[in-house]
């Protein structure tokens, strides 16, 4: 009898456990905060335009030939809060190097006119976005919004050689910085617990920088027209990121 009595005690024991249990909801395993590091690259498209210079004294045309070299990357760290099993809201911060612009003077160059003008342009910058998405055991989605602290460096030489003699060369460097609007689509493919390969589409809002002018080949007199500002941008990356 003895037996039996400890044996109904431990199941009534077991039996107000789960029930208490039960009434305090399911117990969520899941972390409330997730930091995750992201190493990416890819390549990236700009709006920076030719330049484009009218002529006076001959029939005629300055302009210029755009070579992009759009290779970028980015590093990025953040966080990610679940919200229940299948969403989750994110924040991030990154640096990323958004590769370089050169504008070559193209065409055939008159006799009369010897000069040349050369300008490239590096971009860069940092942003801070958040947003939200889903979660899968083996996937994650997200669609964030944010900004752009973009840098432009940009650097320009002009040559004037008349008769073969140098008698102009001028290099000038200006940075230009400006905060864009950004948006980014990412997925995530999740290899184990701590590790996952993305992949990433994000487009910042600038605009079309472009100069225009005249230069005057009997006076030696040029007047310009430029648009500096920003250029907008579009980044498709690949990547690796670390949860810890």
């Amino acid at each position: 009898m003895k037996k039996i009595t400890i044996l109904s005690l431990l199941a009534a024991l077991a039996q107000s456990s789960y029930t208490y249990a039960g009434a305090m909801g399911v117990i969520d395993s899941t972390p409330c905060l997730i930091s995750f590091l992201a190493l990416e690259g890819g390549y990236t498209w700009n709006q920076i335009e030719n330049y484009e210079f009218s002529l006076t004294g001959i029939n005629g045309r300055l302009y210029s030939h755009k070579s992009d070299k759009g290779f970028s990357g980015r590093l990025a760290g953040g966080v990610i809060r679940p919200l229940n099993e299948q969403f989750a809201l994110s924040s991030e911060i990154g640096f990323g190097y958004y590769g370089r612009t050169s504008l070559d003077q193209a065409g055939t160059i008159p006799s009369s006119l010897p000069v040349r003008l050369n300008i490239r342009n590096t971009l860069s910058g940092f942003d801070a976005l958040v947003g939200v998405g889903y979660t899968a055991s083996s996937y994650s989605l997200f669609f964030k919004t944010g900004a752009l602290i973009q840098n432009m460096s940009t650097r320009t030489r002009a040559n004037f050689t008349p008769f073969n003699v140098a008698l102009a060369n001028s290099v000038e460097s200006i940075n230009y910085t400006s905060v864009l609007p950004e948006l980014k689509m990412e997925g995530a493919y999740n290899l184990s617990s701590d590790w996952a390969l993305t992949a990433s589409y994000f487009h910042a809002f600038g605009s079309n920088p472009k100069t225009t002018g005249n230069f005057n080949v009997n006076t030696l007199n040029a007047s310009f027209n430029t648009n500096v500002r920003n250029p907008s941008l579009d980044t498709v990356m690949l990547g690796i990121q670390y949860s810890i």
